[in-house]
């Protein structure tokens, strides 16, 4: 199925939202299905369209029909993936014991899809993340629990090269550019104005780098001056400044506070990141393997009526 990411996406967030006390879930669970049941509306007696089949339940056109109204961007073929998606996890959640539903519309399908999918991830016993594992996290990647101010920013460099430009063309197009984007607040806006200035000039890119200090060697100096010369939040953009690559105007897309963690904060921080980790894997191999035992039968024919 090509549209399984939609559901790993689904998992990271609703695992962003999730605690490590899972003890109070199991209560919720009969509450939050209960209250999707009143609103459930019978298709068992309606005329219906069928496009296909999973392990003999039906997906129907006017499900398809309501996946792409909600998302165009969707072609038949992934619109048809994510319903059999929806299909698939509604039926693991009903051999699970968790709901006792026949015919549902597809809306409740993603609701009881997402319930199950948490439920079952707050549940995961994940006692085999080790002091070792927490330890060696703590030691590659204390930059992250110990730095001062960090800042993200995004890069658009108008590249120097022999063939394409010289410094001053650079620079006479870099501070075009920047009378364009000097009072944007958009991260998205800003990559639009450099997107059309790459139309115009070709050789211009944007890129989004991870977060750096003010005294970080990661990247040249005169860039990382300029990154922090910034008025930031009043201001967002830089001024055009040179590297050896080219000439660049800088976006500022966040701010970091500094942070000072003690080990044993640190650890405490790290084993939820580890945690959360640690249940997606899980969620990605249950749904991996919900697939694998699947069956779906798609009609080719209604499909090319579609």
């Amino acid at each position: 199925m090509t549209d399984k990411i939609f559901f790993i996406f689904l998992i990271i967030i609703s695992l962003n939202g999730c605690s490590d006390n899972s003890h109070s879930h199991n209560n919720d669970m009969q509450k939050k299905i209960d209250k999707i049941d009143k609103n459930i509306i019978s298709n068992a007696n309606g005329a219906k369209f069928i496009i296909a089949e999973v392990n003999g339940n039906p997906v129907y056109k006017d499900e398809i029909t309501s996946i792409i109204k909600q998302n165009p961007e969707l072609n038949i073929d992934d619109a048809l993936d994510r319903s059999i998606n929806n299909t698939l996890l509604l039926q693991a959640a009903k051999k699970s014991g968790l709901i006792q539903m026949a015919d549902i519309e597809s809306e409740t399908q993603k609701q009881l899809a997402m319930i199950f999918l948490t439920e079952t991830a707050e549940n995961f016993n994940l006692n085999d993340i080790s002091d070792e594992l927490v330890e060696k996290q703590f030691k590659d990647k204390n930059y992250i629990y110990n730095h001062e101010t960090l800042r993200s920013v995004t890069n658009a460099l108008i590249t120097v090269k022999k063939n394409i430009r010289d410094s001053d063309e650079a620079e006479s197009i870099a501070n075009e550019i920047f009378n364009e984007v000097k009072d944007i607040k958009s991260e998205d806006e800003f990559r639009k104005v450099i997107n059309l200035f790459n139309k115009k000039y070709e050789k211009i890119k944007t890129e989004t780098l991870p977060p750096f200090e003010a005294s970080s060697n990661r990247f040249m100096k005169p860039f990382v001056d300029a990154t922090f010369a910034v008025k930031y939040p009043l201001q967002k953009v830089s001024k055009p400044v040179e590297t050896k690559y080219g000439w660049h105007i800088i976006f500022i897309v966040d701010e970091i506070p500094p942070k000072h963690l003690n080990k044993t904060d640190a650890f405490i921080e790290i084993r939820k990141s580890l945690i959360k980790s640690e249940r997606t894997k899980y969620m990605k191999k249950m749904i991996d393997d919900i697939y694998e035992q699947s069956n779906p039968f798609i009609y080719d024919q209604k499909l090319k009526m579609y």
